[in-house]
């Protein structure tokens, strides 16, 4: 992966909050999954589910995205 330096105007995104329905984020319903990540639930759900030994998960992605930390 090749790693590109941005600039912080780059790094900004302007939101408007008339754009919104909502006048607060207490107004908004909890998620109780992580957004995109189906395809990734159904591969752990298939590797936990496997009932031989010699079998192991290996999980990787991008800190934050609620994988533990070894």
């Amino acid at each position: 992966m090749t790693i590109h330096r941005i600039t912080p105007a780059e790094a900004y995104h302007y939101c408007d909050p008339q754009e919104f329905s909502f006048e607060t984020t207490a107004e908004i319903e909890t998620l109780t999954h992580f957004i995109g990540q189906e395809r990734a639930l159904e591969a752990v759900d298939f590797g936990i589910g496997i009932r031989q030994s010699g079998f192991n998960l290996f999980i990787v992605g991008p800190e934050g995205f609620g994988r533990p930390e070894a």
